[in-house]
């Protein structure tokens, strides 16, 4: 299967552990074949960036994805979602379908899941205003459907 790619100018990506940058000035597309990890540059956090629950919790989802030994990482990853779990209890199903695809070995969707969970951890303060409580990102096996 093949993965079509546009790159905006100066923007990077990860195929494996390379980067890949365009140095071109002008935007580009790429065609990827091949089964390794391919992760935008957008989407990679840096362990300083990973202050919260949400984030620490995207943090290890992502190292899991990038892994080549993601046996050294399981606990960290329960601690970790266990402590978003106490500190937003309505994310449980959230953290319940994450779990379910990393134990599918699905980690590229797990990633995208739990970016959601960084949103909407990021819209909480919101809340405190008297607003209604936000939903969380995932919704049941609905939403876990591809």
């Amino acid at each position: 299967m093949t993965l079509k790619l546009n790159l905006a100018v100066d923007e990077s990506i990860l195929i494996g552990k390379v980067r890949v940058q365009n140095v071109t000035g002008r935007r580009i597309s790429l065609a990827i074949t091949g089964r390794d990890r391919v992760l935008r540059e957008s989407h990679i956090m840096k362990e300083s960036e990973a202050t919260t629950p949400a984030k620490r919790f995207y943090f290890i989802v992502l190292l899991l994805y990038v892994s080549d030994d993601k046996e050294s990482l399981y606990n960290l990853y329960h601690d970790i979602a266990r402590e978003v779990v106490l500190a937003y209890p309505v994310l449980t199903l959230p953290v319940t379908e994450i779990s379910q695809r990393i134990l599918n070995d699905d980690l590229y969707e797990a990633l995208n899941c739990a970016r959601l969970l960084v949103e909407f951890e990021d819209n909480m303060p919101a809340q405190a205003d008297g607003a209604a409580p936000a939903q969380p990102p995932l919704q049941g096996p609905a939403a876990a459907q591809d």
